[in-house]
């Protein structure tokens, strides 16, 4: 995630699923990701959320994030997003666990 080996407005679409908890570097992450991303493209994001932190056991470099801290780097890198709650599951209701960012790079 953090030398994508593509180059600059290469993909229409981004997407990440628990990843960017593994990336350690986030910001440098999250700015790769923008770089490779055309103007007018989409990005989602998924997650986990700090303010469920405490609720299973993680490695000590795992990060899960606030969500309004991740669309504010998402924006520091030309892209307007925002963000919800989701499941892994369409049956069953989100319980805070996992968030998604989604957003689209400013043109």
């Amino acid at each position: 995630m953090l030398n994508i080996e593509y180059p600059d407005s290469f993909f229409d679409g981004v997407y990440s699923v628990e990843a960017l908890e593994h990336a350690v570097e986030i910001e440098p992450a999250i700015r790769e990701m923008a770089r490779v991303l055309k103007a007018g493209g989409k990005i989602v994001i998924i997650d986990k959320n700090r303010e469920k932190l405490g609720s299973m056991t993680i490695k000590p470099w795992e990060r899960w994030f606030d969500p309004a801290g991740v669309a504010w780097l998402l924006k520091k890198y030309g892209i307007s997003a925002g963000y919800r709650t989701v499941a892994y599951e369409t049956s069953i209701q989100p319980d805070g666990l996992f968030i998604a960012w989604e957003g689209v790079k400013d043109g």
